[in-house]
């Protein structure tokens, strides 16, 4: 996979190179994309991603062009997963999420963690994203990623030591 990131001078459509960024946007940044997805439901997380690059690609055909393409494909693909799931989160997970993980009570906790928290720990180490990405792919700072993710990561220890005892 390649590193670079695409930006709006070489995802604007005027750019001769602009389906060609955007062929490198889809090859480069499909396969995260549906993992985050599926690390918020696993159903659908291709439909929504393959909807979200069709958003982009959309989106792009008109001024101003999108800035952050990678963090408006996530954010899609967030909106999108969630919707269905907004009254799931209150049900077991899937046996499919359970599967995921080695400990069924880790993806347990990790689905009863407030959404925000659940991203960024998905991220950080289910993608090993790094902090700055992280921030920029959700659109806040940096500091408040390290925020979710120490709650996150204290809800989680506390709910399984809680259960374990």
């Amino acid at each position: 996979m390649r590193s670079t990131t695409p930006t709006k001078d070489n995802m604007t459509e005027g750019d001769t190179e602009g389906p060609e960024s955007f062929e490198t946007l889809v090859s480069d940044f499909r396969f995260q994309l549906v993992t985050y997805g599926r690390s918020i439901d696993p159903r659908g997380a291709e439909d929504a991603a393959q909807d979200a690059f069709e958003a982009l690609r959309k989106r792009q055909q008109r001024p101003p062009p999108v800035e952050n393409p990678r963090g408006y494909l996530v954010r899609i693909v967030q909106r999108a997963q969630r919707r269905p799931t907004r009254l799931a989160r209150f049900f077991p997970p899937p046996a499919e999420v359970i599967d995921h993980y080695r400990d069924p009570d880790v993806a347990k906790a990790l689905a009863r963690l407030p959404e925000r928290q659940r991203d960024c720990l998905a991220l950080r180490y289910g993608q090993d994203q790094k902090l700055t990405d992280i921030a920029d792919l959700l659109g806040i700072t940096e500091g408040s990623v390290k925020q979710h993710i120490a709650r996150g990561l204290a809800t989680l220890r506390n709910r399984l030591e809680t259960q374990d005892a």
